[in-house]
Order: C-alpha cells, then structure tokens, then sequence
C-alpha cells in the first residue's frame, strides 16, 4: 500500500494527527502563551485531538488485525479440510484393504473347513475345543459353585487338583435367580485362587477374606491369572447355560467396580431376582458372552463360527460343556 492509498483509507487518522500537532504548535507560540484562556482552550482541543487520535489508531490497529486473524483463520481451515480429506482417503483405502485381507482369510478358512469335513462332521467340539468343568469319573458336567467361605480350602484343593491338565479346564460358576447372596470379595476370592496364592489365602484371618482382596496381596502377587479360565452363567430356574466370560477380564472388571464404589450395583445384578440379568449383564461386563450353540457336532460348529464370526463360543454336547476356539480350528485346518 502507497502512501496516497494509506491516506485516502485513514482520512479521519490524518486529519486528527494533524489537527494535535499544529495545536501544540500553537500552544509554544510566545503569542498564545501570554493569553491563559486561549492557551487552556487550545490545550484542551490538544488533547481532544490526541483522544480521536489514538481511538483512530487503535481502531485502526484492530482491524488490520481482524483482517490479518481472518486471512489466517481461511488458510488454516483450508489446511484441516485438506487435511481432513486426505485423511478420509487414506482412512477409506485401509478399510479396503483391511475387508479384502480378512475376506481373503474368510475364504481360505472356509474352504480349508469345508477339507476338515471327514475329521469333524459327527465329531465331539472336544476336537476344535477343550472340556470345561468336565468330571473324568462321572463323564458328568459337574461345576464348582462359589460357595461360603467356610467351603473355601475345598475349592482350594479342588483348583489345585485339576491345574495343568490341558484337556479339562475347570471352572466357576454363578447362578441367577436362585437365592444366593453372592459377595463380590468373595467372588474375587475364589477366582484369585490358585497353586501360587493358596498358601497366602490359607493365613488369611475370616475377617480379612471377607475384606479381600488387600493391598499386601497386590504388592505381593500384582493381578495373579485366576485359578479358572472360565466362568459360567446359568438361569436358576430353566438350569440352562445363559452365558460365560474369561476369567482374566472377567475378574479385572470385578476390581473396576469394587474400586469404583459399585460392589451395591453388581452384588444386586448377581443376587436380586427381579433382575433383568441379561440386560445388565452385558451392560456392565465386556467379558459376558452369550454365543453358546447346543446339540451341534464339530463341522457345524466350526461352520457356524465362521459365519458368525465368533472367535469363541460355548458349546453344550452330549452332556458335556465346550469351549471351542477359532484357534483351534485354524491350527487344525493347516496340519
């Protein structure tokens, strides 16, 4: 911007700057000097001039401002936008690859599943699976409840009786709808159990079982893997299989709402009738499961895992409890 454009824009800026400094100019004369009220006067309209002045400039100042934050502003939105679509491309071409690797693997595996037609069509789960809380003796699904403390050193001995067999895994269990009163400090109890912790658990006084788990038992043992890998869900009155959760996460959630000040919300989820447990459940637990299938051999379950897929589900099969993995049947298939 020229000097001619400058003052053609700022006309009022001009004139009040110049207006302040002949008025100073005057006010210096010798003349005006010996003449109070005209120098008061002339001093004042000064000031007044002063006054539009700096209104004028900073006025000024602002807009150019307001101008400069605007250009800015434009610039910078056309950089998110340029941003954000380039974004938004490379977002949509790993989506694409993302379905084609796992339609890819989709296929392979169902044709591979389709090869494994002779090993598992009639077949027990128990091929693409392991048994879950299976009695060698009774050939019987027999659970282990959550019990009283007082039945804690059975399930003790119990836990460590089945540890590091890989065909059967046992398991806890919780009833819904069938007037038990369970404890989550309790609850964590049990599932903290294990070969490693027994011999804490076991000195532990009545009083701090109750108030488990405590600080000691955490610099002690961190967060311990559960002496179960499973634990079941089941309707106190139908007695059927309602659903099921890893352990690991399952308990790792316990200690959220137990830090939390939720123990009341999921002591009443576990214990109060009028329930919808279902609903809760799920609400409240990542870990719950509801993809159970019944009366289904191997090949069918496989299938339907596939389609579904579920990268685990339980399975209920000639009386006899499986949990069946996606790993399984991968590692089968490749053999």
């Amino acid at each position: 911007m020229n000097l001619y454009d400058f003052i053609k824009e700022n006309i009022i800026l001009v004139l009040a700057l110049g207006g302040a400094i002949i008025s100073f100019l005057i006010v210096l004369t010798e003349k005006v000097a010996k003449r109070n009220k005209l120098k008061i006067s002339v001093i004042l309209a000064a000031f007044m001039f002063l006054i539009v002045s700096g209104q004028q400039i900073v006025s000024h100042i602002e807009q150019k401002n307001k101008d400069l934050q605007e250009v800015a502003y434009k610039k910078n939105k056309d950089l998110q936008e340029a941003a954000y679509r380039k974004n938004v491309k490379l977002m949509e071409i790993e989506r694409k690859k993302i379905v084609k690797d796992i339609q890819a693997k989709v296929t392979v595996t169902k044709t591979l599943v389709e090869q494994l037609n002779d090993q598992l069509e009639g077949k027990s789960p128990a091929k693409i699976g392991v048994e879950v809380i299976q009695n060698a003796n009774t050939d019987q699904l027999l659970p282990r409840p959550k019990e009283s403390v007082g039945r804690w050193p059975d399930y003790a001995k119990w836990i460590n009786d089945w540890t590091g067999k890989p065909d059967v895994s046992p398991c806890l269990f919780l009833i819904f709808k069938a007037g038990h009163n369970y404890n989550l400090n309790l609850l964590l109890l049990y599932l903290f159990t294990s070969p490693q912790t027994t011999p804490y658990l076991q000195g532990l006084s009545p009083s701090k079982k109750f108030g488990f788990p405590q600080k000691d038992f955490f610099d002690r043992f961190q967060i311990p893997v559960p002496g179960v890998k499973y634990v079941l869900f089941f309707d106190g009155k139908t007695k059927a299989l309602v659903g099921y959760a890893l352990s690991d996460l399952f308990t790792k959630e316990l200690l959220v709402y137990l830090e939390t000040g939720k123990q009341g919300v999921i002591e009443n989820i576990l214990n109060d009738p009028s329930m919808d447990y279902m609903v809760n459940m799920k609400k409240y637990f990542n870990s719950f499961s509801t993809n159970i299938l019944r009366q289904k051999d191997a090949y069918t379950v496989a299938k339907e895992m596939i389609s579904n897929k579920y990268n685990e589900t339980a399975v209920v099969f000639e009386n006899k409890l499986y949990i069946a993995s996606l790993t399984n049947i991968v590692d089968l298939a490749s053999r």
